[in-house]
């Protein structure tokens, strides 16, 4: 078991790096590739069968806080119904055990909560887990629970001014007190293993849909694959937007639209062993530098746009570019990406390059992977 006095988080120079990235990332989806590559070197430091126990505890709290809610909410309605008023509150007998419930329900969920991350070693070793353990489960949670305490806090403390303060006890009152104080604890840990902002980015990103703005990147370095944030790259100037066409898609000025520099481009594609889209035991046999834009002339008249040659990426380490939207593709400087931050190479256990921006879990990459086959119209390849 990791030991609490060392944080991965906090000596780990990858992890540091990536979390520095994360007040940079705007968008949902980019922000669920950041937290997959976040977690798969997170995770390195920690004993599986730990996060199972913590697994297993954070989903008996779940259930836990799914019974308070519902009490919450009954209390609610009878708040709405006029049954938990000064007026009738001792004559409502259901109203009132309802509330006297949800109070029980509160302390017991406050106590719970406040268990859920050890703050000892007896504690560690009575629970099989420790707080490292409980934060990459609260992360692959998108710390739902979290949501859901802080917006039945606020239901609380609505009612407590609206009605209830006139007619509960003193000790409920404290139990809702109590409540808030060990919500605020859980930050307050959140904050000291450097896992506050992340919390932050969970809840923000929870709900938001994935759109189609976003460019799936293939590196042939590493084999990575995942998105980068359109506005990024064009405020970062590592892509360049010369007009839009008539349904108001972007012309890219590094799209490769003339059928020789799409051949080449998809070839690499193809035969590079890492990306996992082609078949068979296939060198990367591209020779150019930089691919020769043929036809410059018939291109710049049909599309309004110079298409200058695609970066000087040393042989192996193109980085590709896939447009969703309208399927168009090219090649950008990886050097330049790096260089803004766009993406970021990190080494893992057994220093192989990675970028951080690439889509590590397995489903989410075996999504990207048919989407890039579809948009490239790579069809399936015999061997």
């Amino acid at each position: 078991m990791v030991s609490s006095a060392g944080n991965p988080l906090k000596s780990d120079d990858d992890l540091k790096l990536m979390l520095e990235k994360l007040e940079f990332i705007k968008t949902a989806k980019i922000f669920r590739r950041w937290r997959g590559s976040f977690l798969n070197r997170f995770e390195i430091f920690l004993e599986e069968d730990n996060i199972v126990n913590a697994q297993g505890a954070y989903e008996q709290f779940s259930h836990s806080m799914e019974a308070f809610a519902n009490q919450v909410k009954k209390v609610e309605a009878y708040i709405e119904s006029g049954d938990l008023t000064a007026d009738r509150y001792f004559s409502s007998v259901k109203a009132r055990n309802c509330l006297n419930e949800m109070s029980k329900m509160m302390a017991s969920v406050t106590e719970e909560k406040d268990a859920l991350i050890p703050s000892t070693v007896s504690m560690e070793n009575d629970s099989g887990y420790n707080k490292f353990h409980m934060g990459a489960v609260l992360i692959r949670d998108n710390f739902e629970e979290y949501g859901r305490l802080t917006y039945y806090g606020e239901s609380l403390q609505h009612m407590r001014k609206v009605t209830l303060a006139e007619i509960i006890d003193k000790q409920i009152l404290e139990q809702m007190d109590n409540y808030g104080a060990k919500l605020k604890k859980f930050c307050d840990v959140m904050a000291d293993l450097g896992l506050y902002e992340v919390m932050l980015k969970c809840r923000e990103f929870a709900c938001v849909e994935d759109n189609k703005d976003d460019l799936i990147f293939l590196d042939l370095k590493t084999g990575g694959i995942g998105e980068l944030d359109r506005a990024a790259c064009l405020g970062k100037r590592v892509i360049t937007s010369t007009h839009k066409d008539q349904e108001g898609n972007e012309i890219f000025e590094e799209s490769v639209l003339d059928d020789d520099g799409k051949a080449k481009l998809l070839k690499m594609i193809r035969q590079n062993p890492r990306l996992g889209l082609g078949f068979g035991n296939s060198l990367n046999s591209f020779q150019e530098e930089s691919l020769a834009i043929e036809n410059a002339e018939v291109i710049r008249s049909m599309w309004g746009v110079t298409l200058r040659k695609t970066p000087r990426n040393k042989k192996g380490e193109e980085f590709i570019f896939l447009c969703q939207k309208t399927g168009v593709f090219g090649e950008l400087s990886r050097k330049t990406c790096l260089e803004v931050a766009i993406i970021t190479e990190v080494k893992d256990e057994n220093g192989e390059a990675k970028v951080c921006e690439s889509q590590l879990e397995f489903d989410e990459r075996a999504s990207l992977l048919e989407q890039i086959r579809s948009l490239l119209d790579l069809g399936v390849l015999e061997q």
